[in-house]
Order: C-alpha cells, then sequence, then structure tokens
C-alpha cells in the first residue's frame, strides 16, 4: 500500500470537483440567513421538502467558513421545533444526505464553541438527533455526532449510546447507506481513527478511498482536509515519498480560506518537520487573516496557530 502520483490523473479535474455548487459561491452568509428569515416568515417549514432552505444556509455556512455564525440561529430553530412537538426533519428522500454533510459540522462548530455550556451543547446535539430518528437513512448519520463529540470535546460523550465501545473503536459506519458523499463520510471516519489514535486504522482507510472524489455539490473540504491530516502520520511511520506526493497535491488544492484553517495547520507542520520554514510562513502568512476572523472555529484558530509556531 502506498500513495504515489495518478499518471492519468487531470489536477484540475480533481480542483473542479470539489468546488461546490455555485450557489454557494454567488451567496453569502448574511443573504442566506435573510433569504432563511424570509421563507420562514412566509411559508414556514410545511411545505414539501420545507427544510431545504435550512440545509441551504447550513451549505452555506460551513462552505464560508462560518459555521458558528449560523449554528446558534438553527439551534434556537430546533428548539422551537422540539416545543412545538414537530422535531423531525421534513426532507424528501432526495434531499437526506445533505443532513449529514453540513448540519454535522454546523453541531459540531456547536460544540467547539467554548462560550456555550458543554450541557447545552450536548442538549442540541440530541434535538439534532432526535429530528433525524425518524428517517432510517440517517441512522449512519446519527452515528457521526458521538463521533465529533469525542474528536473535538474534552469530555466524555457518555450520554451518547452509539459512541461506546464495542470491540475495539467504535462507530464503524456504512458510508453508502448513510446517503452521503462518500468522501466526506470517510474524511470523517479518518479524523476519528487519528484522533483516538488508530494511526495505521487511519492511513489504511484513507488509502482505500485514494480513488473518490467529492460529489462536487457541498463538500469542497473532503478529501482535501483529509490530506493534510495524513502528512505527518505518514512522515512519522518513514513513508516520506508518499507525504511529499500528498503534499504536493495539496499545493493546488488548498486555497487560503477559513474553510482549511485545521488542514493548513497540518500543512504548515510537515513543513516546518522537513526545514521548509520559508513555504511553511508563506502559508501561515496568509491564513491568519482567516484566523482572525470572529466567527472562525476555536478549534480551527487553535489549531493552525499551535502548529504555525513550529515555524519560528
Amino acid at each position: 500500500m502506498a500513495w504515489s502520483k495518478h499518471k492519468n490523473k487531470k489536477p484540475e479535474s480533481e480542483r473542479a470537483s470539489s468546488e461546490g455548487a455555485a450557489w454557494i459561491h454567488t451567496t453569502s452568509v448574511d443573504e442566506m440567513i435573510e433569504k432563511f428569515r424570509e421563507t420562514m416568515k412566509k411559508d414556514g417549514l410545511e411545505g414539501a421538502n420545507g427544510d431545504w432552505i435550512v440545509i441551504q444556509l447550513a451549505h452555506v455556512a460551513v462552505m464560508r467558513g462560518q459555521p458558528r455564525k449560523v449554528a446558534p440561529l438553527l439551534v434556537h430553530l430546533l428548539e422551537k421545533r422540539e416545543a412545538e412537538g414537530r422535531p423531525a426533519w421534513n426532507l424528501d428522500h432526495t434531499s437526506l444526505g445533505a443532513v449529514g454533510i453540513s448540519m454535522v459540522r454546523l453541531m459540531a462548530a456547536y460544540l467547539e464553541d467554548p462560550a456555550i455550556p458543554i450541557s447545552k451543547a450536548r442538549a442540541a446535539a440530541q434535538l439534532f438527533l432526535r429530528g433525524i430518528e425518524k428517517h432510517p437513512s440517517l441512522k449512519t448519520v446519527g452515528q457521526l455526532m458521538p463521533m465529533i463529540m469525542a474528536v473535538r470535546t474534552d469530555a466524555a460523550p457518555a450520554d451518547f449510546s452509539a459512541s461506546k465501545r464495542r470491540s475495539g473503536l467504535p462507530l464503524r459506519t456504512d458510508m453508502v447507506s448513510s446517503g452521503m458523499c462518500e468522501a466526506t463520510h470517510r474524511q470523517w471516519r479518518v479524523e476519528y481513527l487519528l484522533a483516538m489514535g488508530a494511526v495505521d486504522e487511519a492511513l489504511a482507510l484513507a488509502h482505500r478511498g485514494r480513488a473518490e472524489k467529492p460529489c462536487g455539490g457541498t463538500c469542497a473540504f473532503a478529501p482535501h482536509s483529509m490530506f493534510a491530516w495524513l502528512l505527518e502520520p505518514l512522515r512519522s511511520r518513514g513513508r516520506n515519498d508518499e507525504a511529499t506526493v500528498l503534499e504536493a497535491r495539496l499545493a493546488g488544492l488548498l486555497t487560503p480560506r477559513t474553510l482549511y484553517l485545521d488542514a493548513m495547520g497540518c500543512r504548515i507542520h510537515y513543513l516546518a518537520l522537513e526545514g521548509r520554514f520559508e513555504d511553511a510562513n508563506a502559508i501561515l502568512r496568509s491564513m491568519l487573516p482567516f484566523a482572525n476572523d470572529p466567527m472562525a472555529s476555536p478549534w480551527q484558530r487553535l489549531k493552525l496557530v499551535l502548529r504555525g509556531l513550529s515555524c519560528d
């Protein structure tokens, strides 16, 4: 098993496949919030596929790297719907997979926010889970929330039964049956395995999906961030040639944006370890404006800064 260059691969096709739907790049987060509020006032969520406006708002927030700006608004919506006795998501079957891609990232941002008590964050996560529990095809999407809590918070996710350890690592979710983009789902699993110290398993899982491409609609963060997370583990295992291949691919995939704060931090760290301090510092300088965005995730910002310090 080894990462290697693809002889017939066209780099531009990989980039094009992961830039997301056109409407995401022509709509700002503020514009989408206004559209969401207008829709809520005019039509509510009662129409067929009425929750699609919620998913659109989540997509824009995640792809623009501002999930913390939108997460409290959607948590308030979840609380309101729970109080009214109608927590279930109103989506047709073709839209269900989208819940896993962006809503889970929004809830992760809410869980990360240090200003929100962990009890409140967990309660919001439970509301989200109750909203999708009536959709059998979203069962594995529901399993992602305890995984995110295990990775991104210090507190043990004891109130999530799906996260209890069985034999080996938990949450071996089925990517196909979830309805999610397989490249995105694989990235979640790889991040979780790395956080749990199962590095060899993470590398093997990532390698098996090396030929996968994102769906191109709402998942621009996959597989770019995953490649960045693998750089240091590959290097530490003496697989420097493979790390070099991935880093070269990242040079054409990762552009400075809030969405890639954590991935760029991993890349900076790897370049510093390789003694490429000038390249590492150039990336750090390009990312600092995004790290200073008040809506940037504290977890992402911390990762970038800690990695960047190794370049000094």
